[in-house]
């Protein structure tokens, strides 16, 4: 997977949250594995709003962020295997990790397809 930044920009309210950005993080797998970035920065610098718009959430101001040379807002809506966890996640207390993880992945499998309805069973 490649996602490739490029000049991005995202005003809110006439603020500059985002002021052209260029990265690229390749993500190849295969005998050596993929790789782990991560975005560090201080309190309100734009981390949490640049993996909104990487993930489709959020559409830029100006510039462009790919996935895999598909433009996020042209080519795509979102992203086709990105997941993200923003800010504080909300857990079912009933649920274990394991029936979180299966139902993300039943969820996202079933949304790409576009069915309306699901019916998820795990049991222990």
């Amino acid at each position: 997977m490649k996602v490739e930044i490029n000049h991005l920009t995202k005003v809110i309210q006439g603020n500059v949250v985002l002021d052209d950005i260029n990265a690229c993080f390749s993500c190849a797998s295969g005998e050596n594995g993929g790789r782990i970035y991560g975005i560090q920065g201080i309190n309100g610098s734009g981390k949490t709003m640049l993996m909104r718009v990487i993930c489709g959430l959020v559409l830029p101001t100006m510039g462009t962020v790919s996935i895999d040379g598909e433009i996020i807002g042209k080519g795509i809506s979102f992203p086709r295997s990105i997941g993200l966890l923003l800010e504080n996640p909300i857990f079912i207390d009933e649920f274990t990790g394991a029936k979180i993880f299966l139902f993300s992945v039943i969820s996202n499998d079933l949304f790409r397809k576009r069915r309306l309805a699901i019916r998820c069973v795990v049991s222990d």
